[in-house]
């Protein structure tokens, strides 16, 4: 109690009843309680909803670091698979060009385009695509292998097998 508030005690008492000890002030000041804090967050109730933003945005991040690696594992197995194509299609045309891959560079065909709905290779296109690039450019294709003539030894037979072995060499003796 402050000395105004026991003065303001003292007047409202009636003379007759006995008068409480005056209560001393001690000689250092009592310190105040602390104030109560929320178990909140200190942050002001406005800037609450940046902790689960910023929650969102990391999970955000992790979700376009996942898609980004999806997509480059995609597009990787993408570029493994037009190469296959495109070798099987060579592979269909192999006897007809020198270089099956002329079919791409210089003729500007789409390993693409001579593939079905279903994945399937139309062996047909390829061949025909390969025989009009063959009909502008005669000598892309691949030159036709000639059997050596074997001077001389036309008519004449193979020789067969030898009735005399060499056990029949050493025992004549």
């Amino acid at each position: 109690m402050t000395e105004t508030a026991t003065a303001a005690t003292e007047a409202a008492t009636p003379a007759d009843t006995p008068a409480a000890p005056t209560p001393t002030l001690p000689a250092e000041p009592l310190s105040q309680p602390a104030p109560r804090e929320p178990a909140a967050p200190t942050q002001p109730a406005a800037e609450a909803p940046d902790d689960t933003t910023e929650s969102h945005n990391a999970e955000a991040a992790r979700w376009r670091t996942k898609l980004r690696a999806a997509e480059a594992e995609r597009d990787a197995l993408a570029e493994r698979l037009a190469g296959y194509q495109r070798r099987e299609c060579e592979a269909a045309i192999a006897n007809l060009l020198e270089v099956p891959a002329d079919l791409w560079d210089l003729g500007g065909a789409d390993h693409a385009a001579f593939y079905g709905e279903d994945g399937s290779l139309d062996a047909g296109a390829v061949r025909a695509a390969a025989e009009a690039l063959i009909a502008q450019r005669p000598r892309l294709a691949r030159p036709e292998v000639h059997t050596p003539n074997l001077w001389g030894q036309n008519g004449a037979t193979p020789p067969g097998p030898s009735a005399a072995g060499w056990d029949t060499v050493i025992k004549g003796r």
